[in-house]
């Protein structure tokens, strides 16, 4: 899984360079997925099966 979320930052902080005004699609995915966790952490017990949906909802919605 950090390994996945790594590649994701890697991939996007490539692309990004010289992107101007093409990273605010970024910064929003980004944004998603940071409240997600945060939603799902805030009982502070993170589940498998909130990892599954968190990571269903960024495939289905941004393809990630």
């Amino acid at each position: 899984m950090l390994d996945m979320v790594k590649r994701f930052f890697d991939k996007t902080a490539a692309g990004r360079s010289g992107a101007g005004e093409g990273g605010t699609e970024h910064d929003l995915r980004v944004a998603t997925c940071a409240l997600l966790v945060e939603m799902a952490r805030i009982d502070e017990h993170f589940s498998a099966s909130e990892m599954e949906t968190i990571l269903s909802i960024l495939k289905d919605r941004y393809g990630l």
